[in-house]
């Protein structure tokens, strides 16, 4: 493995995967590829009302731009210096865009945790978790 894609929400499995993906890295003397997926509002159909321009939706977003500077700055400092490490985040619709950027950045696997952040709940995986698996190019591996 040369490039190991981690996908990360700041939720506890979240680190778990960062930490595993590390080891992993570590050991393989590979990169790693820290993304991060934030998604404006919970309702598709409220930003479909809105336009990108919105000034509604701009503030919104600017607080997501905070929160994923947060986010990549936690991992930033979880993460031993000597692993070599990109870092991204992006305002999406988390499956889709994880599964964009983990292909566009040319990586051999993805590591996500088994749930996230969001309120939905399924019996297994949480549903981002259970998108990728089903529709990544590349292995995937869960954390608990």
């Amino acid at each position: 493995m040369k490039k190991i894609f981690v996908a990360i929400d700041g939720s506890e499995h979240a680190w778990k995967a960062l930490d595993y993906a590390a080891e992993l890295a570590k050991g393989m003397n590979s990169t790693l590829f820290v993304y991060s997926a934030l998604k404006p509002s919970d309702s598709g159909a409220l930003l479909a009302m809105y336009d990108m321009d919105d000034p509604m939706l701009a503030t919104e977003v600017a607080g997501l731009d905070d929160l994923g500077d947060k986010i990549l700055a936690q991992a930033k400092d979880r993460l031993d210096p000597a692993i070599k490490a990109e870092f991204k985040y992006e305002v999406g619709y988390p499956p889709e865009m994880i599964l964009a950027a983990a292909e566009k950045s040319g990586a051999d696997t993805i590591v996500m945790g088994s749930r996230g952040l969001s309120g939905i709940k399924e019996l297994l995986l949480g549903s981002v978790s259970n998108h990728i698996v089903h529709y990544a190019k590349v292995p995937v591996v869960i954390v608990k």
